[in-house]
């Protein structure tokens, strides 16, 4: 019974998907701004997203850092398939997302990335992800927003992996600061590799934008180090205050 519920919130989540992509496809055709379609799309497909599967999203402290500073980086933990609902929920505001080159050939959604022009990482080019840190970073002046993963991809584990570079460089060579976000039990609602999904509450930390002015070569393992570390506090914190088991 639980994986013919999941299967049909699924497939609900796959139409709204199918929907409101298309409508933004039509609506760039047509003329509408990029990131005006962007905006129209996506916060609104998570949101129904969360409805479907009887899920909330709870901000337990930082809500105000949220719009603190515009641009910014927002950088955080990626636990699994539904941290795609949760990060356009809470970013309503005007963004853009780096994606990998392979997504545009998802139907639907990598069509409309494609459509809004949404920067494409190819990890296996050098010269091809230097022209997309170099869109990233022109949209970062322009006054957008971004969200990066430090991880680089989904925990399989439940455990915070090791922090990459990309998103704290990109922060020094603009100036641009960055807004953590924790994901506290993203993960346990739907475990990667499983159909099991729970309802429920997905619990949030927001902290103060993090500077990095003063960050240079010299400093950076330690600073990026530095911050991971939040991370992993906040995630040990407020678990044990949910009464959720350690993920370390």
């Amino acid at each position: 019974m639980r994986q013919l519920v999941l299967g049909l919130r699924m497939t609900i989540a796959v139409v709204i998907l199918t929907v409101f992509c298309t409508a933004g496809i039509v609506a760039v055709l047509l003329g509408m701004r990029r990131e005006k379609a962007l905006r129209m799309v996506l916060p609104t497909w998570a949101r129904l997203n969360l409805i479907a599967c009887s899920l909330d999203v709870q901000i337990l402290r930082g809500a105000e850092h949220l719009d603190a500073h515009r641009p910014c980086i927002y950088i955080a933990n990626h636990q699994g398939l539904l941290d795609a609902f949760v990060f356009p929920t809470l970013l309503d505001k005007p963004m853009f997302y780096p994606i990998k080159k392979e997504m545009v050939y998802i139907p639907f959604i990598g069509w409309f990335a494609w459509m809004t022009r949404q920067p494409r990482i190819d990890r296996s080019d050098h010269f091809q992800a230097m022209l997309a840190m170099e869109k990233s970073t022109e949209l970062l002046r322009n006054g957008l927003c971004t969200l990066l993963f430090p991880e680089g991809t989904r925990s399989r584990d439940g455990k915070l992996g090791s922090f990459k570079k990309g998103a704290f460089r990109m922060s020094m060579d603009t100036g641009v600061p960055l807004i953590p976000i924790t994901l506290i039990d993203c993960g346990d609602h739907l475990p990667m590799g499983t159909y099991h999904l729970t309802p429920g509450t997905i619990h949030v930390v927001v902290d103060p934008p993090i500077y990095t002015t003063d960050w240079n070569r010299r400093n950076l393992a330690q600073k990026m180090e530095e911050v991971r570390n939040r991370l992993l506090a906040n995630i040990t914190e407020e678990r044990a205050k949910l009464g959720l088991p350690p993920t370390d």
